[in-house]
């Protein structure tokens, strides 16, 4: 009797410690749990600056084919100086499709560069918005 006793209390003990860990690691987890964008897939930013010092910059948003009604892309070209990121051009572009993508060029001088695309789309009135940044080149 005491020996079953013992072992009923060994296998309610380890399923509670299953229980406690499990629990445990899906509060770690838990942080990584983003919402999931419903009127929009992807959306990208992106800068190339060549020798002769072109800026070509590019953003894009991509919405779902029969889902998403409007889309819109608004570029910053941004300078770094004075420890702070200053836009020197912008631009936009909005589209009555599911996808937009704008491509633009400026000739800049020597310095830190990056693009910021706020990048939007629509589900009839219901707007997501999501803003990407490229990596800073020089």
């Amino acid at each position: 009797m005491i020996m079953r006793k013992a072992i009923v209390f060994a296998i309610v003990a380890c399923i509670g410690m299953v229980c406690i860990t499990g629990m445990a690691s899906a509060a770690v987890n838990e942080p990584d749990v983003k919402p999931m964008a419903t009127c929009y897939r992807s959306a990208y930013a992106k800068i190339d600056i060549t020798d002769n010092g072109t800026a070509t910059v590019k953003g894009s948003i991509t919405g779902y084919a029969g889902t998403t009604t409007k889309t819109s892309v608004h570029l910053y070209l941004q300078k770094y100086k004075n420890e702070k990121w200053t836009a020197v051009a912008d631009w936009t572009s909005t589209k009555n499709a599911s996808s937009c993508t704008l491509s633009k060029s400026k000739s800049v001088d020597k310095g830190k560069y990056r693009v910021k695309a706020v990048c939007k789309a629509y589900i009839g009135t219901k707007c997501e918005t999501v803003t990407k940044y490229s990596s800073a080149t020089y």
